[in-house]
């Protein structure tokens, strides 16, 4: 069950009534954890799910013009929505038809607008002549109320996720580019000088990697600050471990940078975010290639495992280089009194290499099988409620 945060975004909702309910869209898609309640003048939403502002927890709380019947409300989690029926008491109002959604003494919020495509006529007796009065009437004071509202929300959207947005997709282009050169500049050193060019693999392209390695730093602060959806510690603990590889394994050891493993272990990094980084890009529009997203979580199938034996003959290659040059090893005595034997903490990233494949493998296995089966399931439950 998803718990409202200081990260939670407001979904945008779409409302519309008729004379025995009121009917809200809830814009969140793919939504899971739901908590929806509902109480005599007043409905909740909390949902993880995909919105206005991507993957994200998504809540909003209304308090209502008038009151409703709690036990006969209802709501449906569908693929693209959350629908949500309120089932409205008798009032004064002619036709039962509210003049407003939410309480007189409060404003409608921004992210609430008006469903016009399922508003039904509040008068099902009366003449035609008769009946476009009453809605239009109702339609007139509503867009009154809400035309401010809606100027202020698309100025103010605009600037908070137009900024954010903005952000995010500039940084995931600016990583598939620097990535994609990477991959491409080994691919046509190979291409050209055939197996000599493993050799000089890191020569070509250290320096371009090492700035996208450096730049993927700021995906644990966007996730600690709620830009994306994620851990900020897992997202430390994968770009860290690329890290130390890369700029303390590798970088120092001008005898492994000419080593095969260290070629292909460039490939396989960058075969990964060249698949990682345009997915996210098409996230952010609310888009999806079916193949792309296959591809996203299926080719780690084979490139994760490979990364880390890669990074493992690495880190094995290098140990004798480290121990017979002693670089990053404090040995005794010294003013300190202390001591640091570097192969030996090499020793140690090996096993971390092993337990964090472990974790890795199984958290990537679990979120594809949620990823690429979830439609099946839906629709077996559409099935079953149809039945």
């Amino acid at each position: 069950m998803a718990t409202a945060s200081l990260s939670s975004f407001n979904p945008f909702v779409y409302w519309s009534q008729d004379p025995d309910h009121v009917n809200l869209k809830v814009d969140i898609k793919n939504a899971e954890n739901p908590d929806i309640k509902f109480g005599e003048k007043e409905v909740s939403v909390i949902a993880d799910g995909y919105g206005a502002s991507g993957q994200n927890t998504y809540s909003m709380r209304l308090s209502l013009h008038s009151p409703i019947d709690p036990e006969e409300c209802s709501f449906h989690i569908l693929d693209r929505q959350i629908t949500v029926k309120l089932k409205k008491r008798r009032t004064e109002f002619p036709k039962n038809a509210w003049p407003r959604l939410v309480a007189e003494n409060g404003r409608s919020p921004q992210w609430l607008k008006i469903d016009f495509d399922r508003w039904v006529s509040t008068d099902d007796s009366d003449s035609e002549k008769e009946k476009p009065d009453l809605d239009a009437e109702l339609l007139r004071q509503f867009a009154s109320e809400t035309k401010e509202v809606e100027l202020t929300s698309k100025n103010d959207d605009d600037d908070d996720m137009g900024i954010k947005a903005t952000y995010l997709f500039a940084y995931n282009l600016l990583q598939f580019i620097g990535f994609s050169a990477v991959f491409s500049t080994l691919m046509i050193s190979y291409f050209r000088e055939g197996p000599d060019a493993r050799a000089n693999g890191y020569k070509h392209t250290a320096h371009i990697l090492m700035m996208c390695q450096l730049a993927a730093f700021l995906e644990v602060f966007n996730a600690f600050f709620g830009l994306v959806k994620g851990s900020a510690v897992t997202s430390l603990m994968q770009v860290s471990g690329r890290a130390f590889m890369l700029f303390l394994v590798i970088r120092n050891n001008p005898e492994i940078q000419k080593n095969d493993c260290v070629f292909y272990l460039f490939c396989v990094w960058t075969s990964v975010e060249v698949i990682r980084y345009p997915y996210y890009m098409l996230e952010l529009f609310q888009r999806e290639i079916g193949f792309l997203t296959w591809l996203r979580y299926s080719a780690w199938i084979v490139l994760y495992p490979a990364g880390f034996v890669l990074e493992g003959l690495c880190v094995v290659y290098s140990l004798e280089w480290y121990r017979l040059s002693g670089k990053f090893s404090i040995p005794l005595p010294n003013a300190m009194n202390i001591s640091l034997d570097f192969p030996f903490i090499l020793q140690c990233y090996l096993v971390g290499i092993v337990l964090g494949a472990v974790v890795l493998l199984q958290y990537m296995f679990a979120l594809r099988q949620k990823k690429l089966k979830r439609g099946g399931k839906d629709d077996k439950k559409k099935i079953k409620k149809k039945q």
